[in-house]
């Protein structure tokens, strides 16, 4: 049980770190205070109509991601809020970190959903370029997760 219950650890601290590092490239401000969303329409290129309609998909998914995130952290407090009671199972503490865990796998999967979404707006040279921007940002993240801190 004790294995089980480090594997359910481990996997929802991957899924949570994945997740903040996608939510945090496509969902804040970049370190010249500018969004992400400008970043993207800047870096690509975009004409008009691909801006509207990623704003519009971005509307969405912004939606999207704060419903979910909401309910994580409901979970999460209402696991945590047992942290005192002694008597607390460990068939409830799977049970919530099980749906914590769909949820994160949820965000994960809306991002990729997203991300294919936008790159359906480009145009050929435009999905070479959105290529790279998110292959550079999984290996910032990944430079990041191996020595823990910011580059």
């Amino acid at each position: 049980m004790k294995k089980q219950t480090l594997l359910y650890v481990l996997l929802i601290f991957l899924i949570i770190s994945n997740g903040f590092f996608l939510a945090r490239y496509l969902g804040k401000p970049d370190r010249r205070g500018h969004k992400p969303e400008s970043f993207i329409i800047k870096k690509l290129n975009f004409d008009q109509q691909q801006m509207n309609d990623f704003h519009s998909m971005s509307d969405l998914h912004f939606d999207k991601m704060k419903s979910i995130s909401k309910n994580i952290r409901s979970l999460k407090k209402e696991m945590f809020s047992k942290v005192s009671d002694k008597s607390v199972s460990q068939s409830y503490l799977d049970s919530i970190t099980d749906l914590i865990a769909t949820k994160e796998k949820e965000k994960d999967l809306e991002i990729f959903s997203h991300l294919q979404k936008v790159r359906e707006l480009c145009n050929e040279e435009q999905k070479e370029r959105f290529t790279k921007i998110v292959s550079d940002a999984m290996d910032r993240r990944g430079h990041r997760g191996k020595h823990g801190g910011r580059n």
